[in-house]
């Protein structure tokens, strides 16, 4: 539990790096913002994550004892904005800079062609050469996760002498 002093402290860190935050989107994409609000999480509550269809960045400190982290969040209806914005659908009410600006974030995409569990015996024992299998028919979906969250399925296939894998449409699971 923290001292009322270190609670201060944490607050007027915060407070920077909201306004170096507002600041730096300013400079790189012209867009004013305003710190509305914020606050903290008391040790040992989860972290909070974007919804379903949100995105979710954590940056992570190295030299500080506990592992600090800063999470920035974007909500769905900011990404889907500048979706449409980049396929020409009709604009959503906001500022048209942040949907541009959005279009060009990168985010980790995953095609995940299967997971095994192997013995730390067995892992130790590899060679190369040896062969995985794993419990995925060479015709099942390949579940392609977008920020960490299901989005799309696909197939895998071969491209230009690279595995690759062919999307074959959006997740039934939530995907928009």
């Amino acid at each position: 539990e923290l001292t009322l002093a270190q609670r201060a402290l944490v607050g007027r860190i915060a407070r920077n790096l909201a306004a170096d935050f507002a600041r730096a989107v300013s400079q790189i994409v012209g867009i004013e913002l305003q710190t509305v609000s914020f606050h903290a999480i008391p040790h040992g509550e989860p972290l909070p994550g974007p919804s379903s269809d949100g995105l979710q960045v954590e940056v992570e400190f190295q030299g500080v004892v506990g592992h600090p982290k800063a999470i920035l969040a974007l909500s769905a209806e900011s990404l889907e904005a500048a979706a449409r914005e980049h396929t020409g659908e009709p604009q959503a009410p906001g500022d048209p800079r942040m949907a541009e600006a959005l279009v060009d974030v990168s985010v980790n995409v995953v095609a995940e062609l299967g997971r095994t569990t192997l013995g730390l015996r067995r892992i130790l024992r590899l060679q190369p050469g040896e062969i995985l299998r794993l419990p995925t028919a060479t015709d099942d979906p390949v579940p392609i996760r977008v920020g960490g969250l299901l989005k799309l399925e696909g197939s895998p296939v071969i491209s230009r002498g690279q595995l690759s894998v062919e999307v074959r449409g959006r997740s039934g699971r939530g995907a928009k």
